[in-house]
């Protein structure tokens, strides 16, 4: 996901991910053009898609306003980056484009799905686009498979009501149910059991 086109440039190392707390006199902010985007990220998909030639690519643009950067900047950067995403999709045949940017502006379009801030979209907005992205991009399979770990993620935030027992079962419960889960849909539960396994000896 590409947020904007602004970036800052040290002095010496170049540009930077964040500032790092580095006094403001010791970068110096700049616009990146379509091109240059499109240069990075051609070399980046090239090595990728050599790694893993199955690989598929999937951009989007941040619905998130930059409004520090001043209102018409904002929009200049997000239709340099959006240019160079379609630029992208144009040249590689593996990348395509998620409209979030588009669903919140356009679909949406009305501050009710936006924090106090104005400006980040809230859980209404996150879980609609969340919808449409499953619907464009999961399988039947992969959708129950999110189900199933959605459910059980609502399980471990349950409050068991009962006795120290009751929530030693719950406990139990649940660390079972990803170590199935595991197996079955092969993804990392780990750092979760591994929470709940404290839980539970906190509890005995």
């Amino acid at each position: 996901t590409l947020g904007s086109a602004w970036v800052y440039r040290h002095f010496n190392a170049g540009i930077v991910a964040n500032c790092h707390r580095i006094p403001s006199a010791q970068f110096i902010k700049e616009k990146l053009g379509v091109n240059d985007i499109v240069s990075q990220f051609s070399r980046t998909l090239e090595h990728l898609f050599c790694v893993n030639s199955k690989l598929k690519v999937i951009f989007s643009l941040s619905p998130v306003r930059h409004w520090k950067d001043g209102a018409v900047e904002n929009q200049w950067s997000k239709s340099i980056l959006n240019v160079a995403i379609h630029e992208l999709i144009r040249r590689f045949e593996k990348v395509s484009y998620f409209p979030a940017y588009e669903l919140i502006m356009d679909d949406l379009r009305d501050y009710r799905f936006f924090k106090e801030d104005l400006l980040h979209p809230n859980q209404m907005a996150i879980n609609y686009i969340w919808e449409k992205f499953q619907r464009t991009y999961f399988s039947e399979e992969t959708s129950s498979g999110v189900q199933k770990v959605e459910k059980w993620k609502k399980g471990m935030g349950h409050r068991v009501l009962g006795d120290k027992t009751d929530r030693m079962n719950h406990l139990s419960k649940l660390i079972e149910s990803a170590v199935i889960l595991e197996n079955e849909l092969l993804i990392d539960l780990s750092d979760e059991r591994e929470q709940l396994t404290l839980s539970k000896s906190q509890l005995s």
